[in-house]
Formats: structure tokens, sequence, C-alpha cells
């Protein structure tokens, strides 16, 4: 199948409620464009330096590009200058070093917390016991929007970890509470099915990696 057909196949699946945000780890140029003239408007990469390289070709397009992976401290002043989003706030030392280098240049940005909610010691991420006072702390900020929560599942229990998401996502009092952000290409339709309202997709839409 294309690319094409993989992603309105996955949005069939998914229905409008759920966003679908284009993984783009290890793809070219060329087949990031192929996705946009699908539709696709949101994307997300795994390294602030692919952020930073695809900085002006993102911003030509006019689409939002989310931070997907670890984010080190000592890379946070360019993360806030590329991204729109980052996903993987997982301390409040983060949240509170985005937030400064935000003001910085004037700009909001909106950031999920990332929960560790399968207690992963290769993961990382807020465990779940501490993510309301989290969601207290940050939501202070005035230069961090925080609008969600996202999580990285082990495949063996994930959809017992999702429902766990789920609820803890419910529960926590999150003004601005838009996106769960939950799911990849091997677990999606699990996910969705548990609650998730926004996806993480790489190979299931650009087929593997050669």
């Amino acid at each position: 199948m294309t690319i094409l057909e993989n992603y309105e196949l996955i949005g069939g699946h998914v229905g409008r409620q759920v966003s679908v945000v284009v993984a783009a780890k290890g793809r070219t140029d060329a087949e990031i464009k192929e996705v946009y003239r699908a539709g696709g408007k949101l994307f997300g990469e795994n390294t602030v330096q692919k952020g930073a390289e695809r900085f002006d070709f993102y911003h030509l397009l006019n689409v939002n590009v989310h931070m997907l992976g670890h984010l080190q401290s000592n890379k946070v002043k360019e993360a806030v200058r590329v991204f729109d989003c980052i996903e993987t706030i997982d301390s409040i030392e983060l949240a509170k070093k985005v937030d400064e280098e935000a003001g910085e240049i004037g700009k909001q940005i909106l950031i999920l917390l990332q929960v560790n909610i399968s207690n992963d010691s290769n993961k990382f991420g807020f465990k779940a016991e501490d993510v309301e006072q989290a969601v207290v702390e940050i939501q202070k900020l005035k230069n961090c929007i925080l609008v969600g929560l996202m999580t990285i599942t082990s495949m063996e229990n994930n959809r017992e970890d999702y429902k766990a998401m789920k609820q803890l996502y419910d529960k926590v009092s999150i003004k601005h509470k838009y996106y769960l952000s939950m799911g990849m290409s091997d677990s999606y339709k699990i996910a969705v099915e548990e609650g998730s309202n926004m996806i993480r997709i790489g190979t299931a839409i650009f087929g593997p990696r050669q």
C-alpha cells in the first residue's frame, strides 16, 4: 500500500476525534511531503537536532511539530525554538526550564506530561502517583500550556497500561485538558479503544524503514 493509502486507512480506523502525529524519525523529506499531501498536519521528531534541521521545511508546509523523544536539559533552548509542542516533559524541573526559555523568546509552548505508567526502569516519565502534584506545580508556569498526558508503554501489558492512563487522565485537574497521547503503530487500535485521542504513528504510515 502507498503512504496515502496507509494514512487514509488509519484515519478510517480511528475517526476524526483522534489526532494522528506522524512520527518522522528516519524518514525523508519526500516521504513527509507525501503524508502532508494526504492531509497530515501534525508531525513529530524524536530529537531536537532533527527538528532544527527540518525547521524551515516544516515552516514552509505550515504544520505543527511535536517533540516525541526524551528532552535533555541542555537542549531545551533549541527545542523551545523549533517545536510547537513537547510531549515528553518528565520532571517539574524540565518544565520550569522550558518555561524560562519560552519566556526569553516571548513564546507560549504546548506541553504534555510523560507518565511512566508501567513503572519501567528503562522508560522516562512521572510515576502515576506523582502526576497530580506535578500538574498543580506546572500549571503555575506562564509560558507552558499543559494540554494533557502521554505515555510509552511496555508491549506486554499495553491494554492494562492504557486503561490505567485513561483513569489517571480523567482524574487529574488539567485546565486545558485536550490530549491523551498514547499508542503507536503496533498498538494504536488498542490505545484508541481505551481512550487515546492522540496517536504517534510512523511505520504503519510509511512502512518499514529501509
